[in-house]
């Protein structure tokens, strides 16, 4: 993390608060320790949302643009398990 930088934790622990507005940005990482999910810098770029739409825009980005989950490259059945 940069010398400026700051860490903001959440924690989720009623349906409302899915709906917190937050912005994230395009040098920000985010990441859910209890399922082990991590997305790294600059995955998906900035946007304004809640929550919840960060949560979808990242369950999009890995449905759409990783091909090693599906057809000929899949391995196993872990990513889709884990997308679903």
């Amino acid at each position: 993390m940069s010398e400026k930088g700051k860490k903001i934790t959440l924690t989720v622990s009623e349906e409302s608060d899915l709906n917190r507005d937050l912005f994230k940005s395009n040098t920000a990482a985010f990441s859910i320790p209890e399922i082990g999910f991590d997305m790294e810098i600059g995955s998906m770029g900035s946007c304004f949302t809640t929550v919840e739409g960060l949560l979808m825009k990242a369950h999009d980005e890995l449905q759409k643009n990783n091909p090693f989950g599906k057809g000929d490259s899949k391995t196993d059945g872990q990513f889709l398990e884990f997308l679903d």
